[in-house]
């Protein structure tokens, strides 16, 4: 089976695009929204990606996903992770496409633990130039103990290594060549923009990008806002605190969200891949 010619795709970035705010009742037994689902919709889920864009997108193109997207994280995650997809399958390089979140990267650092052999998101928060960490860990659902052990040698890091504005250039410099490269070898990649300092409206190389490979689901020219399934949910009403007010207010995508902006990325890739 393909899709136009392609027989598999690849979805990475954040939080938005690995159904976080979804988990289960088993990652996340305490706060997991699923039985608010229930009870309101009659719905329930036990994998939060089965629920999450990408795999909405494979059941209606009937092509297989992978999707390495991930709680926390940041944009040189993607760019290694993606890397590594397209030399697996080099093979297939002009069967495959990928779909690509560009989370906030100021905030986000993926950096290898040689003790442990795995490389680590690591997220942070910004005061007054000092940079503090919030967590790091090879992903939120890890319960390895020996994680809460070495969170001092990652904000040791920080505070040695860690410059957030040069590391800023550095993955979008990162991002750029990745795009580039694909485009060199003629396998589509296709960018949610994130709105911010940043972003592809704003950076020196954004003419590098080409426009029909910035996802726009409402076609509306210079709109990057359409683009990003977070801020296209929060528009439409369709964040986990929209759809279920009465019991959250995150506002990650929602089950409803993940769902039709599958069904409106079909439509756009129908017509620009």
């Amino acid at each position: 089976m393909n899709y136009k010619g392609y027989e598999l795709f690849y979805v990475n970035g954040s939080s938005h695009s690995a159904g976080g705010g979804l988990e289960d009742e088993t990652l996340a037994p305490n706060d997991s929204v699923v039985p608010y689902y229930r009870k309101k919709y009659n719905i329930e889920w036990s994998v939060k990606k089965e629920v999450a864009f990408g795999h909405r997108l494979s059941e209606l193109i009937g092509i297989p996903c992978v999707n390495e997207a991930e709680n926390g994280g940041g944009l040189g995650r993607v760019v290694r992770m993606s890397y590594a997809f397209i030399e697996k399958n080099w093979n297939i390089k002009d069967k495959i496409f990928l779909i690509l979140e560009k989370p906030e990267h100021a905030f986000r650092t993926d950096v290898y633990y040689k003790p442990m052999e795995k490389f680590f998101i690591v997220n942070c928060q910004i005061d007054y130039n000092r940079v503090t960490l919030t967590r790091a860990t090879p992903n939120y659902q890890d319960n390895d103990p020996n994680i809460n052990r070495v969170q001092s040698i990652f904000q040791e890091y920080l505070d040695r290594h860690h410059d957030y504005i040069e590391h800023g250039k550095s993955v979008e410099r990162s991002f750029v060549g990745l795009y580039s490269f694909c485009r060199l070898h003629n396998i589509p990649i296709k960018v949610m923009n994130t709105p911010g300092e940043h972003d592809l409206e704003t950076m020196m190389y954004k003419e590098m990008f080409d426009k029909r490979d910035i996802i726009n689901l409402d076609f509306a020219q210079n709109s990057y806002v359409n683009s990003n399934i977070y801020y296209w949910c929060r528009l439409n009403n369709l964040s986990v605190a929209q759809e279920i007010p009465e019991y959250s207010d995150d506002f990650h995508p929602g089950y409803f969200g993940h769902k039709e902006y599958a069904e409106r990325l079909k439509f756009w890739l129908d017509e620009f891949l």
